[in-house]
């Protein structure tokens, strides 16, 4: 039998469980927990337990009073219901043991449907699911991810980039004259700006440059980075990726409206950038 211990604060492991498994993503390290408060919520720390004591699993989810424009759009279920408050997750549960899937997801499952609310969550596409029993249980919506093994050789990753877009995309960024720099607190400043224009032309929610610097020195010491990328010295794109558990994902990202217009291709020269970096790096 499992048991479901919830938590306001993590346990002082919580990151160390993520790395000593191998597995999880930034989003469910503490440090992402601030998320919740910012758009008015709290965050809650589920660790799914055994009857010997063992932590089988854990989960890094949000209360939210409301919907918000940060919600995320991979959903896993949606349970009927009008009640305010909304359950929300990215990328997880992690369980640290595929044979325990099943009872993990039972003990989720009966958690969230005794809150009466709505419930919006992700999974993590590394871990080991039997969709076909989580499917019994959540009303799946499908979504997609590229997944590239950085443990091959330089040269076949390049090959196994579509030759019709992707590689003659990169050779045109850089017939352009596009320049790629990593992101500091140097020119944090010049990738807020980008990002902050790209979010106000989608309608979508701005923070000001204070809120991104806090941000940034709050979960650069996990793993985080990105690249900005220049024409003629001025910022025109930019993407941010986490690398804990040496695994990377992207997010983050921001474009101009001249990279757009003038089709300057920088961002697929900034993914090649993020793909050798993490290949200098020794990521999986």
């Amino acid at each position: 039998m499992i048991t479901i211990e919830e938590n306001l604060e993590p346990d002082k492991n919580w990151n160390n469980r993520l790395l000593q498994a191998g597995l999880g993503p930034m989003v469910q390290t503490a440090q992402m927990s601030t998320t919740y408060k910012i758009d008015g919520g709290s965050p809650r720390f589920l660790k799914f337990v055994d009857s010997n004591g063992n932590i089988l699993g854990q989960l890094m989810l949000g209360v939210l009073p409301r919907f918000t424009n940060s919600s995320p759009r991979k959903i896993l279920n949606k349970f009927p219901g009008i009640k305010k408050l909304v359950y929300t997750w990215v990328q997880g549960p992690i369980i640290f043991k595929s044979e325990n899937t099943r009872d993990v997801f039972v003990s989720l499952q009966n958690y969230l449907l005794s809150k009466k609310s709505r419930v919006y969550g992700s999974t993590f596409p590394l871990c080991d699911f039997d969709k076909n029993f989580i499917s019994k249980n959540f009303q799946i919506q499908e979504w997609a991810t590229s997944l590239i093994d950085l443990r091959k050789p330089i040269d076949e990753l390049y090959s196994n980039i579509s030759k019709h877009s992707g590689q003659k995309n990169i050779k045109r960024a850089e017939k352009r004259g596009i320049t790629i720099e990593e992101i500091d607190e140097n020119n944090l400043f010049d990738y807020h700006c980008v990002k902050h224009d790209f979010r106000d032309r989608m309608n979508e929610e701005t923070y000001d440059y204070q809120a991104t610097l806090e941000w940034w020195r709050r979960i650069k010491p996990i793993g985080y980075s990105g690249f900005l990328a220049r024409k003629e010295g001025k910022a025109i794109s930019g993407i941010l990726f986490s690398y804990f558990n040496n695994i990377i994902v992207e997010a983050g990202i921001a474009r101009s409206l001249e990279d757009i217009q003038e089709k300057l291709y920088s961002q697929d020269l900034i993914k090649w950038k993020i793909i050798e970096w993490g290949k200098n790096n020794k990521m999986n």
